[in-house]
């Protein structure tokens, strides 16, 4: 391959290698025409919506990119530091490390290939990318490297979102995230990347919290299961609504939060949707933050049970627990758990009983309500409302029974609803 170009395994694979870690992604350069590389790795080419710069290989069921570069060491010049800046020749089985990448490795340091503040000015997450590897590699920033950081910091309001989630998800998988977002506040990058989260930072709480609201959602992001996405995220944003909502009562001599998770779903709805989320983990996170704030009774009955369980959905349950529990943690108060832990056993207890209705579960379908003459919205809050009636009482899921509660109950009540809003209009 030499006289037609060079292929070489470049970036943070060849870090990992030399650190002795599992590589999960590879990451390949060549060093010549496009044609060059189609031609000797023909018979594993697949075609891609990738730019003409990178060529995609299926080798052994794995895909593989390989970017195009005219010059090596201009290609590892511009990367970001120097533990990435290394590449390997694998048929010469020979290591070009231009940067003294390796000896930063031993030192376990990370330094800005050349000039820090050009390579952040290039790409402002390269800054994120820096803390998080700070973490992730257990290493210390050089001194140079970190200034630069904060002198850049500002850069990062200019930073695609999506580009942004992909980070502060890679964050969020770390065994540890609070580290990370310590430290890009300490930058003041957070400001730029989390306004909002940044917001909670030096916001006093009251008797029942030991740390302010920054550092609380960061205990309780610690304690929460780094394989559980949607989790982290609402261990995130939990108490996001804090800020806006706090106010000093006069009768108790302490703050209240009232409602603060009312305002947190739909801060965090927002965040999540200028971020890219997808749409399936944005329902469950907004639905987390805003049942967190659950108290559980022994006196409550089993159809309070029932009721909890409907309101957040069976599907969200063991998630809830999950973060309650880490919410608990993190006002580093001492407070068990056994309140959970019993809710959590007449909740398993009503599951199996099989006791909570849904939608399917309905006695009357879609055509029984349009035969009534509902339609479109209607039709799905007669379904709620039909849901909540039954969740009182089961024996009330058959047909005649809940078309006499339509006819009766929430058809007058809709007509009402009407007639109150046709007089405001008017």
């Amino acid at each position: 391959m030499a006289e037609n170009g060079k292929c070489y395994l470049v970036g943070g694979s060849v870090r990992d290698l030399l650190l002795g870690k599992r590589v999960s992604d590879y990451d390949f350069i060549f060093t010549g025409k496009r044609e060059a590389l189609l031609k000797k790795f023909q018979k594993f080419y697949i075609p891609s919506q990738k730019s003409e710069e990178t060529v995609v290989i299926l080798y052994r069921g794995k895909e593989f990119e390989i970017n195009l570069t005219t010059n090596l060491e201009e290609n590892l010049e511009k990367r970001d530091f120097t533990i990435n800046a290394m590449a390997y020749d694998p048929f010469r089985e020979e290591l070009i490390d231009l940067h003294n990448g390796r000896e930063d490795l031993r030192a376990k340091l990370i330094r800005a290939t050349v000039d820090p503040h050009a390579r952040f000015r290039e790409d402002p997450l390269r800054i994120i990318r820096g803390v998080r590897l700070k973490q992730k590699l257990h290493f210390n920033i050089e001194e140079e490297t970190y200034m630069a950081m904060r002198w850049n910091a500002y850069l990062l309001y200019s930073v695609n979102p999506l580009r942004l989630k992909k980070e502060i998800e890679n964050i969020l998988s770390l065994p540890r995230p609070s580290k990370v977002f310590k430290e890009l506040a300490e930058i003041k990058a957070l400001h730029y990347i989390l306004p909002e989260l940044a917001s909670c930072i030096d916001v006093t709480q009251n008797r029942f919290h030991k740390y302010d609201v920054f550092i609380h959602t960061l205990k309780v992001l610690d304690n929460t299961p780094s394989s559980n996405l949607p989790v982290r995220y609402a261990a995130l944003f939990h108490d996001i609504g804090k800020p806006a909502t706090k106010k000093w009562n006069e009768d108790k001599k302490d703050f209240t939060f009232y409602n603060h998770e009312k305002l947190g779903t739909a801060i965090a709805e927002e965040v999540l949707k200028r971020l890219g989320v997808d749409k399936n983990i944005r329902k469950k996170v907004t639905s987390l933050v805003a049942n967190h704030m659950f108290s559980y009774h022994q006196r409550w009955s089993d159809r309070a049970v029932r009721r909890f369980i409907f309101r957040v959905g069976e599907e969200n349950i063991d998630d809830l627990f999950l973060l309650r529990r880490a919410d608990r943690i993190g006002t580093g108060m001492k407070k068990g758990f056994e309140d959970l832990e019993e809710l959590k056993s007449r909740i398993d207890e009503e599951i199996k009983k099989a006791t909570i209705p849904d939608v399917n579960s309905i006695a009357i379908n879609g055509y029984d309500l349009i035969n009534l003459g509902l339609k479109g919205k209607e039709i799905g809050d007669t379904k709620k409302y039909l849901l909540e009636k039954i969740m009182e009482n089961p024996s009330l899921n058959e047909k005649e029974k809940l078309l006499k509660i339509i006819r009766e109950e929430f058809i007058p009540s809709l007509k009402q609803r009407k007639n109150q809003n046709n007089s405001q209009e008017t």
